[in-house]
């Protein structure tokens, strides 16, 4: 559909067979958890592992689990770069970087995490 985070996050579980549909929104993301929806559910940070979605606490942004260190979360996802600042994860800064969308990676404390049980 787009390349904002919660579509590349959902495309991402969809190619791997572990979601059925393609979401763009993250507040349709934490619904479908907060619902059971297909299994998932909403976990503890402490319980996350890779291949679980992470959303921030104003559901703005959400990225995929890529590991767990000691509570701290490595994630990965997309951002526009609109939004490049978000939790220190722009990888380019040169002049090209406003015309390209990418893939960001980075860590996080705190948010909501949705695991398939």
């Amino acid at each position: 559909y787009n390349n904002n985070c919660a579509n590349f996050v959902t495309a991402s579980l969809v190619n791997a067979g572990m979601i059925a549909k393609n979401m763009i929104a993250v507040s349709t993301i934490y619904n479908y958890c907060k619902a059971g929806t297909e299994g998932y559910r909403l976990i503890s940070i402490s319980d996350a592992k890779p291949g679980d979605i992470w959303m921030n606490t104003s559901l703005g942004h959400t990225e995929l689990v890529v590991g767990n260190y000691n509570g701290t979360l490595i994630l990965i996802g997309s951002n526009n770069f609109s939004s490049s600042n978000y939790n220190g994860c722009a990888i380019d800064t040169g002049a090209e970087a406003s015309k390209y969308q990418r893939v960001s990676y980075g860590s996080s404390t705190s948010g909501y995490v949705c695991s398939k049980q």
